[in-house]
């Protein structure tokens, strides 16, 4: 299981309204999900048996608890849970109005079958709204122009985010961090120390909900890659990463 699990459930409302159409929009984050975590890893947990099912038009339960709240600095997002039916893979994510992210939070993907999960995906008897519909692997295309004011308002909100996380583990800040090129609609912000010994996500909550104070959550470098990982897997992941970084990043200066 991984470590961010179900972190929503049971926290009190936060009485802000669901996205128009949840099973749409989380099929979208989830296909979303899985091609960003290919472009810089070279995998997604779970993944091939999520696209198979995908193919054999399946179903997706998206499980909106009646208590959710978000991650500080995120904006006041809903949070949800989903299943691809037929996969071994629980989900979990944001929905806000202009945008939804989701990540792999649970699960075993060494088998293309419910498996272990099963039990977890039985949302009937959790107080909350459940939407089902047919899952549609469609990654969000539209790439929109990020104007230089609101990219310098991203680079302060990961240099104060980065900051708050070293002084967090009582770590000296390095005096530079490469940060990856992004799309508005990206589930998370890549980043590295300048010497490329850490790599970090952060979380990446809608444009309009950033602002001159946003701090957001820093994690490490593998979340996506599951509690089971072989180290040889840690190492190649991180190698790929870099390597992108080195390509498609600008460095920034710690503030």
């Amino acid at each position: 299981m991984f470590g961010r699990i179900w972190l929503f459930l049971g926290l009190l409302a936060s009485g802000v309204a669901l996205a128009s159409d949840p099973v749409t929009d989380v099929g979208a984050a989830i296909a979303t999900s899985i091609r960003w975590q290919h472009q810089w890893f070279g995998q997604s947990f779970g993944a091939a048996c999520v696209k198979d099912r995908a193919s054999r038009r399946v179903e997706l339960t998206v499980f909106v608890p009646d208590g959710q709240t978000t991650p500080p600095g995120s904006g006041g997002g809903t949070r949800f849970a989903a299943y691809v039916e037929g996969s071994n893979v629980l989900y979990s994510g944001t929905l806000w109005p202009e945008k939804a992210i989701a990540e792999p939070s649970a699960g075993n993907p060494n088998a293309c079958a419910p498996g272990e999960i099963a039990e977890q995906v039985r949302f009937s008897h959790l107080p909350g709204a459940v939407s089902k519909g047919l899952f549609v692997f469609s990654p969000t295309s539209a790439k929109a122009q990020i104007e230089p004011a609101q990219a310098a308002r991203i680079t302060a909100m990961v240099q104060r985010s980065l900051a708050y996380h070293y002084s967090k583990e009582k770590r000296a800040l390095p005096s530079a961090f490469r940060l990856g090129q992004y799309q508005l609609s990206d589930p998370f912000l890549l980043a590295s120390d300048s010497t490329g010994e850490h790599v970090f996500l952060l979380d990446f909550p809608p444009l309009s909900s950033i602002d001159d104070t946003t701090v957001v959550a820093v994690y490490s470098g593998d979340i996506f890659l599951g509690p089971d990982v072989t180290p040889e897997q840690r190492h190649r992941s991180k190698t790929r990463a870099l390597s992108e970084l080195h390509k498609r990043s600008t460095l920034i200066r710690k503030p």
